[in-house]
């Protein structure tokens, strides 16, 4: 059994036991000097050219209260922070939010400001930054007082190739169809990963992700076999992306599967792929893709 799913399974079991064990007829009490104020989510993301933003923040109490919650807006960290002042405008220069007693959420409002160069939006990677609650008057400040706050670069040098397409391909005759995502690599702008170069990884989200380098006028992306997936066929054993030679057959030297095309719309391979655990050296159904089929369609 999937061990997440065995632990699940005794969660619900030790939790019925502990309810099944309480006095159902006692209702559970809030103190009102428990009441605190937080963020809503400790963290959000968004896109660089989104503009204005509100981030909520909440009072839990029995009764909504009257008082005042101060924040301050911080600097990220290194090269991927964003600047209060130039990436970040906080709207209120006091940085308090006011509760009259009416209402439990407030809102921080704070302008999102995209870098420009030559009147065009700079490539700078995705930047953070963070809301910190400092008080909030009469009452506590919560745990979660901390709000992290990721914006989105929309200028990736790689953005016309980058996101989701129609794959088609096939095996021994037999078609198959699936989606496959181009994402963006949080270090090197010359590189793309690859969540599903078979439909075998799309039952496997996140897991068999492989990365590729893209030539310079974006037309020819090259995956380096060898590369070993985070999916398991047993321990010390991953899948491996090999070159696929058909009828059963792989090469485990090193190689490289290209896909090439002309308007970065459509790519293909003349190469055939597969996913393999080396040391069991097992097929699986829809992890191997015969030579000269794979077409990929941009969506």
């Amino acid at each position: 059994m999937n061990k997440n799913i065995y632990k699940f399974l005794l969660a619900g079991i030790a939790l019925a036991a502990t309810v099944a064990s309480c006095d159902l007829n006692k209702v559970p009490e809030f103190d009102d000097a428990d009441s605190f104020a937080g963020f809503d989510a400790t963290s959000y993301t968004f896109d660089e050219n989104v503009g204005t933003i509100k981030i909520p923040v909440t009072i839990a109490s029995i009764e909504p209260k009257q008082t005042v919650v101060s924040y301050t807006v911080i600097d990220g960290e290194g090269e991927q922070g964003a600047k209060v002042g130039t990436d970040v405008i906080v709207k209120d220069e006091s940085s308090v939010l006011s509760f009259d007693g009416t209402v439990r959420t407030q809102y921080i409002e704070l302008e999102i400001k995209e870098r420009m160069e030559n009147g065009v939006g700079a490539y700078t990677g995705d930047l953070t930054f963070t809301i910190r609650l400092e008080s909030a008057g009469s009452i506590n400040v919560g745990a979660d007082n901390l709000c992290t706050i990721t914006i989105t670069d929309l200028d990736h040098p790689l953005a016309d190739i980058l996101g989701k397409y129609a794959v088609q391909g096939s095996m021994n005759g037999s078609p198959y169809s699936w989606t496959l995502t181009l994402s963006k690599d949080d270090e090197d702008p010359n590189v793309v990963w690859a969540d599903a170069l078979v439909p075998f990884a799309v039952s496997y989200p996140g897991a068999m992700e492989v990365y590729g380098r893209v030539s310079e006028d974006h037309k020819k992306i090259t995956f380096a076999t060898g590369q070993e997936t985070g999916l398991m066929a047993a321990d010390d054993d991953p899948f491996v992306l090999c070159e696929y030679l058909g009828g059963l057959q792989l090469t485990t030297e090193q190689t490289e599967i290209v896909f090439e095309s002309e308007d970065l719309k459509v790519f293909r391979t003349d190469k055939g792929i597969c996913f393999v655990p080396l040391k069991a050296m097992a097929a699986y159904t829809g992890a191997l893709i015969d030579p000269g089929t794979i077409t990929w369609t941009k969506q």
